[in-house]
């Protein structure tokens, strides 16, 4: 390769690379937004602000025994309703975040813990496992998974 293809090239890369890491949106506070405002839903136990950080196409994994049942896939609108229908029967507490790890990809999960009086009257610890994706620059929950605490 000739000395002055070679300088240009390798400037072109840096160059390339400089602006790919500058442009991009650093995932941890993006994906803590969406982590606090699923929170400030269960917490004020309004299922209308889970819409914005839900998914506008495709399918949300639940998993929820505690404060369900349910189990499977389900729409944006249907998880809103599951919600609703939680917070009928279920006064949560208080919610803690306890963890967010962001992955490659677009990719994020985190852990946070409820305190809540279930549907027969009983205090409970609840953890949730949460999914979060990168879609079209906007993060949105994939995956809500309960586990007991």
């Amino acid at each position: 390769m000739r000395p002055g293809l070679a300088r240009t090239s390798l400037i072109c890369c840096l160059w390339c690379a400089s602006a790919g890491v500058d442009a991009a949106p650093p995932a941890e506070p993006a994906a803590r937004e969406v982590i606090d405002r699923f929170t400030s839903a269960l917490t004020a136990e309004d299922s209308g602000l889970l819409r914005a950080v839900l998914p506008r196409r495709g399918s949300v994994q639940l998993r929820l025994d505690r404060l369900g049942p349910e189990n499977g896939s389900f729409t944006s609108a249907q998880v809103e309703a599951l919600f609703r229908d939680v917070f009928d029967r279920t006064t949560v507490r208080s919610v803690e975040t306890l963890r967010i790890e962001h992955e490659p990809h677009g990719l994020a999960f985190a852990r946070a813990r409820l305190r809540l009086t279930d549907r027969d009257g009983r205090e409970a610890s609840v953890e949730l496992r949460l999914g979060l994706r990168d879609e079209d620059g906007r993060w949105v929950l994939r995956e809500i998974r309960e586990s007991p605490a």
